[in-house]
């Protein structure tokens, strides 16, 4: 017996005899378009370079790229490319807060449980 293989493109439907394509998914974090000094730190913190991750994360976190105020605050809060700075790492964690960041948030609340120096 002959079987008739049939070559359909991959992930597509059938509904009533119309193909459809797959959705496409929704970006992870919508709104969010990552910055090239951002992405250059993440490269460079990656790599082992914390020193210039740092600097990186710096650059971006002061034109208010609140991932990147995230990436700076938990390297200072982890003594990663500098001394345990939490006050550093609170500022910073407080900053992307201000711009709506539910990350940063939790973060923020996580580090005051754990010092006494919070706002």
């Amino acid at each position: 017996v002959y079987k008739r293989q049939v070559l359909r493109p991959f992930n597509y439907t059938l509904f009533g005899g119309v193909a459809v394509r797959p959705t496409m998914p929704e970006k992870l974090y919508k709104g969010y378009n990552p910055t090239p000094l951002n992405q250059a730190g993440i490269r460079s913190y990656r790599n082992d370079d914390f020193v210039e991750a740092m600097s990186l994360f710096k650059q971006a976190a002061e034109q208010g790229d609140a991932w990147a105020q995230i990436n700076l605050a938990q390297m200072y809060r982890d003594g990663e490319g500098s001394k345990v700075d939490n006050s550093q790492a609170l500022h910073w964690y407080g900053e992307a807060v201000k711009r709506g960041n539910k990350t940063a948030e939790f973060e923020y609340q996580q580090l005051c449980k754990k010092v006494t120096v919070c706002k």
